[in-house]
């Protein structure tokens, strides 16, 4: 089993990240989560890593934290869920927030995933929803706090027009250097001045 990925930064592609490994170039198909955590080109990455192997050939995903993994995991346990769909679900939600939507039967969040319609997100939510509910429990108060923080942060710049990418981009880097000490109003401060380049 191919556990993780470590070597340099090659290419950056739209959902796909090159990585050169004694010479040898692997592409990964990654989360926006993931492309959002990216170092600048040719500095030394490591990504976790799951091996697809279906009939049409072998794809290779790769992933910044292991909670993304996890998650990435149980997601294709699900009837109906592949790859192109599991990721998809962590691309548009984040792997905290996926894992508090199907916690609390959140259908509607599912569906807004590509490709995801009610009846599979009803499914998800099936399958999955006793076993995060038991993992969302044991996270940490500070944890759910700051999620809490950014995501009203984030609906916040959405509201001044910019897009939900560009505007969770912005949030989750300024409150990883402030260590996720920052409110909502804070990060909403911060995260205008990236994003109009003066930071």
């Amino acid at each position: 089993m191919l556990a993780f990925l470590q070597g340099k930064l090659a290419a950056v592609d739209k959902e796909a990240v090159t990585i050169e490994v004694s010479g040898l170039g692997f592409q990964l198909q990654v989360p926006a989560s993931t492309l959002e955590r990216l170092p600048a080109l040719g500095s030394e990455i490591k990504l976790h890593t799951y091996l697809a192997v279906r009939e049409e050939g072998l794809a290779l995903y790769g992933f910044w934290g292991q909670d993304e993994l996890a998650i990435f995991r149980s997601l294709l346990n699900v009837g109906g869920v592949g790859p192109k769909a599991a990721l998809g679900l962590l691309s548009a939600l984040g792997s905290l927030k996926l894992r508090l939507a199907i916690a609390q039967g959140d259908v509607d969040t599912l569906t807004r995933a590509p490709g995801i319609g009610k009846k599979t997100a009803q499914r998800i939510v099936l399958e999955l929803r006793d076993k995060l509910s038991c993992e969302i429990s044991q996270f940490d108060g500070g944890d759910k706090k700051v999620f809490e923080e950014e995501e009203d942060a984030v609906t916040a710049l959405v509201a001044l027009g910019y897009n939900e990418s560009e505007a969770g981009k912005a949030v989750r880097a300024v409150s990883a250097e402030a260590g996720g000490a920052l409110q909502a109003a804070q990060l909403v401060r911060l995260a205008l001045k990236r994003l109009a380049g003066k930071v």
